[in-house]
């Protein structure tokens, strides 16, 4: 058996936020921001658009990419920080051989959340190396951070997520 306490708090959640868009990003530098500025170049060579627009693109490709690089991790604390406000909690989750338990508990809800369920039902678990993100479904991915462990290691929890989920367990942890 298996015991970890993820507090729910901005921190969690921005990192959580930060793996979710990662790809999301990439797209955003490697196709968005270039194609701003090619069709920038084009505008600039025909004859019928004013230079203004060209200049516009290449403004607002600039902007893009210094949003996605600089500004989005500020920009989504603050906004975490305000939506989080009062709500922060933590998630208990149990992982046991025939299924899993979590219990979120919040400082402003008295009546803890409780769900649990069979392995087989998970959509996959993905680990990082600070967290693993459990895919209940589409809809509802929660955060179990690998300093939270009371109860086993995060090793040991790993290797257990990739003997219940088998192909539905992928890892993305940076090579050491």
């Amino acid at each position: 058996m298996f015991v970890n306490v993820t507090q729910n708090n901005v921190e969690t959640n921005l990192a959580t936020t930060m793996h979710l868009a990662t790809k999301m990003r990439l797209i955003a530098l490697c196709a968005l921001v270039p194609a701003f500025i090619v069709v920038g170049i084009i505008f600039l060579f025909l004859q019928d658009v004013s230079i203004f627009f060209s200049i516009f693109l290449f403004v607002l490709a600039f902007a893009f990419f210094v949003f996605v690089l600089f500004l989005y991790r500020p920009v989504m604390r603050k906004l975490l920080t305000r939506t989080l406000a009062g709500k922060e909690g933590q998630v208990r989750y149990t992982f046991r051989e025939d299924g899993y338990e979590l219990i979120v508990t919040t400082a402003s809800d008295p009546q803890p959340f409780q769900m649990s369920g069979e392995y087989g039902t998970l959509l996959r678990i993905v680990e990082y190396d600070d967290m693993w993100l459990f895919y209940y479904d589409k809809d509802n991915i929660f955060p179990i951070s690998r300093d939270g462990m009371q109860k086993g290691t995060a090793e040991e929890l790993g290797v257990f997520f990739g003997v219940k989920l088998a192909d539905r367990y992928l890892v993305k942890r940076k090579k050491r």
